[in-house]
């Protein structure tokens, strides 16, 4: 039987090529149990690779492969030697390990994060699946390693405060870099998501309930008072740095000028879950009528958004803005989702209107030659606000 050390390599070897496989893994599936011909099986490979944008597909697996490495060395420097409580899968890993008793602990952290993975791909989708495979397996699989190569070494420190302030701000630019490359550390990250998906309760209460949860179970064996509330600090300290990494500028304001608008529409309300108001412009050398796409999402979101405009039409006409404030319906009040194609005044008045107050710096992606001017008329339906969704 492989000692603990040995096991280490072994998750550490495993989930690199894991993390790279995965994409192609669907359609041998399928093709070895016989809903696929070999031929099938390989135009959707060809399609697949044939569809990706390689530079900026390398770029992201980086910031998500140092992100990643990241977080698992704030965990092996600061988290295990010191004994903090913490959230995510590290922590309930720790809470099963204390009844388990292994001495690596990257080990549950690997099983608990397939199981979540497979969760996420059955409920959420192969976009989910896609976004959260690569920290989901890189994660243990580094953590395994560090785990190995510092086995023989002292703790950089015993002080529970320094373990949680350096440990906070390790994980919290990991996490900053992993969404930011418009993925998902995936673990414990997908109940949440599941749960959101089917009772719209805000996602940001559920994944602070789940941490909670977690927090309280490994509190039933802790007994020294101090160490659970040094954990909880370095929990809040992480979610601050995370939201400074991925929040700046709170909100953005995107205008999308493109010939597939209602294509660009639909997708909006439908995957990113956000109003669109439609404007009506004119190009300014053509002076062709043009519709013009707005929307204000969150940083979080906006990666996707960019990814799911490119896709629809490389052309497209992308204006990113900052926005200082935002007030209206699903951001300062709940989300209302409205079921009819067709909605009155009265429903669009209750549906809530945003107040965007954008600050003088925007940042302009320009994929088109041409130039457009955006000029919004009156005749506009009551149903245009960026709330209203079809």
């Amino acid at each position: 039987m492989p000692s603990p050390s040995n096991k280490s390599i072994i998750v550490s070897a495993l989930s690199l090529p894991m993390a790279l496989g995965v994409p192609l893994a669907k359609g041998r599936i399928l093709w070895y149990t016989g809903f696929m011909s070999k031929k099938e099986m390989n135009k959707k490979i060809s399609a697949y690779f044939k569809g990706l944008n390689k530079k900026s597909l390398l770029k992201r697996f980086l910031m998500i492969l140092f992100g990643s490495s990241l977080d698992s060395l704030g965990a092996v420097l600061f988290i295990l030697p010191s004994g903090l409580i913490t959230g995510g899968s590290t922590g309930l890993s720790l809470f099963i390990n204390h009844f388990w008793g292994l001495e690596d602990v990257s080990i549950i952290v690997f099983i608990i994060n397939v199981v979540m993975f497979t969760l996420g791909w059955i409920f959420l989708g192969k976009e989910f699946a896609f976004a959260s495979v690569v920290s989901s397996l890189v994660y243990p699989g580094t953590m395994a390693l560090f785990n190995h190569l510092t086995r023989d070494m002292a703790p950089l420190t015993t002080n529970p405060l320094l373990c949680a302030i350096f440990g906070g701000l390790f994980i919290g630019v990991a996490l900053g870099f992993i969404i930011r490359a418009g993925a998902s550390s995936g673990g414990m990250d997908v109940p949440p998501l599941i749960l959101h998906k089917f009772t719209r309760i805000p996602l940001l209460v559920l994944m602070y309930g789940v941490d909670v949860l977690i927090l309280l179970l490994q509190a039933i064996y802790v007994k020294d008072a101090e160490l659970i509330l040094t954990g909880i600090l370095m929990v809040l300290i992480y979610s601050v740095v995370m939201e400074v990494c991925i929040s700046m500028g709170n909100k953005v304001q995107i205008k999308v000028i493109t010939k597939k608008s209602e294509e660009v529409r639909t997708a909006i309300l439908k995957k990113i879950d956000r109003g669109v108001t439609m404007l009506h412009g004119q190009t300014g050398y053509t002076h062709q009528a043009t519709d013009v796409v707005m929307s204000v999402i969150s940083n979080r979101e906006l990666s996707k958004l960019q990814r799911l405009v490119q896709s629809i039409d490389p052309e497209a006409f992308l204006i990113i803005s900052r926005v200082a404030e935002v007030r209206g319906r699903g951001f300062t009040a709940d989300k209302r989702h409205l079921h009819h194609a067709h909605h009155t005044e009265e429903e669009c008045a209750l549906a809530g209107e945003e107040v965007t107050l954008a600050s003088t710096e925007e940042s302009a992606e320009v994929s088109s030659a041409e130039e457009a001017t955006v000029q919004p008329t009156c005749e506009e339906s009551a149903c245009e606000n960026p709330t209203c969704e079809e």
